[in-house]
């Protein structure tokens, strides 16, 4: 399967999406969307660089976040750590 094919491919899937939804979706943000969802779910960062055709895993970095469940438990560990 070609270049061309695949991104006719992802133009399609962008476009069904974007309709069934009110946001409006990209190529980008879809990749921005299954990036984030493998980091998530442990996938091997060389794995995803080979997937995303990233040259170099560390620019998979800025695909990552802290999950809410973690950014939720961030001030109780602060405090615990800083008051007495």
């Amino acid at each position: 399967m070609g270049i061309k094919k695949i991104n006719g491919l992802m133009n399609e899937m962008v476009e069904k999406i974007s309709d069934a939804n009110v946001e409006k979706y990209t190529n980008h943000s879809n990749r921005k969307i299954l990036i984030t969802t493998l980091l998530g779910n442990n996938i091997k960062r060389s794995d995803i660089g080979q997937l995303s055709v990233h040259r170099n895993v560390q620019s998979l970095d800025s695909y990552a976040f802290t999950p809410h469940e973690t950014q939720r438990r961030m001030p109780s560990l602060i405090c615990k750590w800083m008051c007495p």
